[in-house]
């Protein structure tokens, strides 16, 4: 018996193709997701790498305001506190609104509701999760982040401590200002909106600001070595990793077994493939390659692209270097 040549498919074979089709594409990570999504809102100006970016683009420079924030901090009291987050503020003045209420929301040392009188104690974050719950507020709305932003800068004045101007005298006509220390201030607890606080002090909040702002550099360090080259070699030396305040891990115990909860910024990227993670060619925004063969993080890029690849085949065939389909070159 000749066996009869199948012409076409069943719809049950043509199902299973298209369930091949779809399990190549793999999702990206949420967690991951996230944290891509807070790196690409930063400006190229203050990313590590500004490879892929557009020469023609008019990239802003750094401001200057970063070099202290980074190298002429001083938080060892509340009074050397103003001095340093008065430029860390006026940098987070030039984020977008999602930077920047990440940079300043904290919840240290809030209020909650216990059993136990007076009914209500401060709630207090030493291994600093707080990036992980501020991760969140990127997607509100513009309005709703505003509000955040305004809560988090009233935060801030409340903290400052007090200077006061002495008024002259006949020996000494300019006397430094007098500091008054937070331990001395009436109110340790205060209310912002429809939340309580303890005070910390303004050096404890600014801190842990920094901390956040270099939380996100850090990101971008560790999604700028998985893109590579010399992934290894570029997290070895990844400097803001550690200065994030987000590198310590903790133990717990999950059915009679002792795990190690990974630290805040690595529980973003651990576990994830380090190949689909890509900068994209057009734009270098970070984006997960849900197809291995992906170069560009949208269809808008990816348009971009081709126009741009079309302009270089019109470009090497008028000058020559490439042959036009089905001419072939003269012999001599």
């Amino acid at each position: 018996m000749t066996k009869q040549r199948k012409i076409g498919k069943s719809p049950s074979e043509q199902t299973s193709d298209n369930e091949k089709g779809r399990s190549a594409l793999i999702p990206a990570p949420e967690h991951l997701a996230q944290l891509m999504h807070l790196v690409n809102l930063l400006p190229k100006s203050l990313r590590r790498s500004t490879e892929g970016i557009n020469s023609e683009s008019n990239t802003p420079p750094k401001s200057i305001s970063i070099f202290f924030v980074r190298d002429e901090w001083d938080t060892r009291s509340d009074k050397g506190a103003i001095w340093s987050i008065y430029y860390l503020q006026r940098l987070v003045d030039e984020l977008p609104l999602e930077l920047q209420a990440f940079i300043l929301h904290d919840d240290n040392a809030h209020h909650i509701k216990v059993d136990y009188s007076p009914g209500y104690a401060p709630v207090f974050d030493p291994y600093h999760f707080q990036p992980s719950q501020n991760i969140t507020l990127l997607d509100l709305s513009e309005d709703e982040l505003q509000v955040i932003i305004a809560e988090a800068k009233r935060r801030l004045d409340i903290e400052t401590p007090e200077l006061i101007e002495p008024k002259p005298t006949a020996q000494k006509e300019a006397l430094e200002p007098v500091y008054i220390p937070d331990v001395y201030q009436k109110d340790m607890d205060y209310q912002i909106g429809d939340r309580k606080f303890s005070r910390v002090g303004l050096s404890n909040l600014a801190n842990r600001a920094r901390q956040r702002f270099f939380f996100i550099l850090a990101a971008e360090e560790i999604l700028d070595a998985l893109v590579g080259p010399n992934t290894q070699k570029k997290l070895n030396n990844a400097w803001y990793v550690e200065k994030s305040g987000t590198t310590q891990g903790y133990l717990y115990i999950s059915n009679d077994e002792v795990k190690l909860y990974p630290a805040v910024l690595y529980s973003f990227v651990v576990g994830i493939q380090a190949s689909r993670v890509r900068r994209c060619e057009i734009c270098s925004s970070y984006f997960w390659a849900g197809r291995k063969d992906k170069k560009v993080c949208s269809e808008r890029c990816g348009a971009t692209r081709r126009k741009r690849q079309e302009r270089q085949r019109y470009f090497d065939l008028k000058i020559g270097v490439r042959k036009r389909k089905g001419k072939r070159r003269k012999e001599k």
